[in-house]
């Protein structure tokens, strides 16, 4: 009898039944009265199939359409009792689910069969979609299903609304069932929010980034919340993030960075900052967040050139700092170690080296051309200078001499990773107006990784600095630690930051001695002694003088040298850098002495701890000589170098 049952049977038996004599109607009981006592009476099988047949009588409006219209009253009337019926028979079921801890739904074949995924994301479906009377059903079905079936696959059901929703519209029929679930099960919300990952894989593809929208909505939604709204007892949405912080935090920018883009990324790092960061995470969460946020870092960069990229810019740096300095300070320290290396590894492709094509391209070129017996001679020949000479390739290979301009985008990149690395150098202000001052433990470790990055051996990274005759030998590596210095775009710029915090550049000093030694050794090399000094050796000898001034590794009064030697000879300049060569050689501090004087600024004593300084007369006799034969052209610095001379009685 049940498969009968159609629009078009029932309304031939409405008819029917209202054709029938006033006289055989039951006196005491209304049709839908008797009809329920039929369905009750019914077996539970039966029931499910019955009630599948009038679901589309009762909310699906499209099954109407072919009806006359002079039968449209009717067949509304029909609908809304059809509807009515249901609403009966779903009290009664939800009526037992809520009587049962544990209920066993082979008894309940109407709730059994959303055990199938298929049925349960179809029952989703309606939940979400068509009219009014319809969602609030499946509403209630769906939360008959999920009280019947227990804790954990409601969790699951939660989840699955929340990737289904779309839009502000739908996100209010999740928020209605979870009201109706969630005082049931006070640990839904902390299930659900371990499941994301492992449903996500399954049920939604890799373009699809709406639930991470929808969380955010959520999460803004209870923010809004008043007291009164809010129930005691029950986790909230971000109470629940907050208690799985380290592994939610670190699949959502996983997915996002994943994603590849900044609408993603920005929702993901809104969530982050709408949630108060935990100040005792797990070493490996709190580590690896800190990794992944050097990634959106790097990925912001990526996009400073499109118009919300500088924006991203700011709100990732904001988080990373926030997070950063909530956890303990090994945290922070490996944020500042995984941002200059992420620096140095991707330098080509984000702030571009000067390198034209890079190493690999030039190197694949060469062997291109070369023939299998010379790239053979390669392997096994040694690159001296004899061996070059008599093989026949010198002058082969990419020149070094080539100028290649430096995009737009990449100096701007260049800019906007200093200014991050600059903010996160400094101390947190007390007050807007204060004076911007550094942190000396940041600025030490900043020093640090400068130093192991740019020299690249034992030898070029070694802290003493020797007499000049013996660290003549290793020139060569001194060169090659200036010519990286030169060729990474950030390089000075962070040396200049490093020295903004004494005594933080005093933990750079292989990389100050390398290129005060690169550029003595052009000076001593070149053929032309009484020439003047070359404008590309004075500029990169204006920017040392320039640093270890700032850095207050140098006196003020040996810092008048560069004025000097840049209007005189060749010969008389290296002279000049001799005798500062000699100056550091006197008194660079040993490892012990330094380590003692940076705790001693760490201390808050009430004098004034004075900086590293030397004697500096000892060092100042070839540059007065060198200024009394060229009084004409730098006379007038003399007042300036030697003041004690002048005020001496003759």
């Amino acid at each position: 009898m049940v498969v009968h049952i159609t629009p078009a049977n029932v309304l031939l038996a409405t008819r029917r039944i209202g054709s029938v004599a006033k006289c055989f109607v039951l006196p005491d009981r209304s049709y839908d009265t008797f009809l329920m006592q039929m369905i009750n009476a019914i077996d539970q099988a039966d029931v499910c199939v019955l009630l599948n047949r009038l679901l589309p009588i009762a909310f699906d409006p499209n099954i109407y359409a072919d009806i006359p219209p002079s039968d449209q009253p009717l067949a509304a009337a029909i609908q809304a009792q059809t509807a009515l019926m249901l609403e009966q028979v779903l009290t009664d079921v939800l009526r037992t689910a809520h009587a049962h801890i544990a209920l066993e739904l082979d008894a309940f074949p109407l709730l059994k069969k959303y055990c199938d995924d298929t049925e349960l994301q179809n029952l989703i479906g309606l939940m979400l979609e068509g009219s009014d009377s319809g969602r609030k059903f499946h509403l209630r079905l769906l939360a008959a299903f999920s009280v019947a079936s227990g804790e954990m696959k409601s969790a699951e059901v939660l989840a699955r609304i929340l990737f289904a929703t779309r839009g502000e519209a739908q996100l209010a029929a999740f928020q209605a069932f979870a009201i109706a679930i969630v005082p049931l099960f006070p640990e839904l919300t902390n299930l659900m929010v371990k499941i994301l990952p492992r449903l996500r894989n399954v049920l939604t593809d890799s373009t699809d980034d709406t639930w991470l929208f929808n969380l955010l909505t959520l999460i803004r939604w209870e923010r809004e919340q008043s007291a009164d709204d809010q129930h005691g007892g029950i986790i909230r949405l971000s109470q629940a993030l907050l208690a799985d912080f380290g592994a939610a935090v670190t699949d959502f920018i996983s997915f996002a960075t994943a994603f590849d883009r900044v609408s993603t990324v920005k929702c993901c790092l809104a969530i982050i900052e709408s949630l108060e960061t935990p100040t005792h995470l797990l070493p490996r969460f709190a580590f690896k967040i800190a990794h992944q946020m050097v990634d959106v870092i790097f990925f912001a960069l990526a996009q400073a050139d499109s118009g919300d990229g500088i924006a991203l810019l700011k709100m990732a740096y904001n988080c990373a700092f926030i997070f950063v300095e909530s956890q303990v300070y090994l945290c922070r320290q490996e944020f500042l170690a995984t941002l200059i290396e992420r620096a140095f590894a991707d330098c080509d492709a984000v702030f571009g080296t000067g390198r034209p094509g890079g190493d690999k391209d030039s190197s694949k070129s060469q062997d291109s051309d070369t023939s299998l017996l010379e790239q053979n001679y390669k392997l096994v020949s040694k690159r001296n200078a004899a061996a070059m000479v008599h093989s026949g390739v010198i002058g082969r290979g990419a020149k070094r001499n080539e100028q290649v301009v430096v995009k737009e985008d990449a100096l701007l990149k260049r800019l906007l990773f200093v200014d991050v690395v600059d903010k996160f150098c400094q101390q947190r202000a007390s007050g807007e107006g204060e004076m911007i001052m550094y942190n000396l433990h940041t600025c030490r470790q900043l020093a640090v990784l400068l130093t192991d990055h740019l020299c690249v051996d034992s030898i070029s990274a070694y802290h003493a600095w020797e007499d000049w005759d013996l660290e003549r030998d290793a020139v060569p590596r001194y060169i090659e630690v200036s010519k990286r210095v030169n060729d990474i775009p950030f390089a000075w710029d962070l040396l200049f930051l490093v020295a903004e915090a004494y005594p933080g550049l005093w933990f750079c000093l292989p990389v100050v001695k390398a290129m005060l030694a690169s550029l003595m050794s052009q000076l001593e090399s070149s053929v032309e002694k009484t020439k003047a000094v070359d404008a590309k050796i004075l500029v990169q000898l204006d920017r040392w003088f320039l640093l270890v001034t700032k850095g207050m590794m140098l006196p003020v009064q040996l810092s008048q040298i560069y004025e000097v030697a840049s209007k005189v000879s060749v010969h008389e300049a290296f002279i000049l850098l001799l005798d500062i060569w000699r100056y550091f050689q006197s008194m660079s501090p040993e490892s012990h002495v330094l380590a003692a004087h940076f705790d001693q600024l760490q201390v808050k004593v009430a004098h004034r701890v004075d900086p590293l300084m030397g004697d500096v007369e000892r060092f100042t006799e070839n540059c007065r000589l060198v200024i009394q034969r060229n009084i004409a052209a730098v006379g007038y610095l003399f007042p300036k170098l030697f003041p004690d001379l002048l005020s001496q009685p003759s």
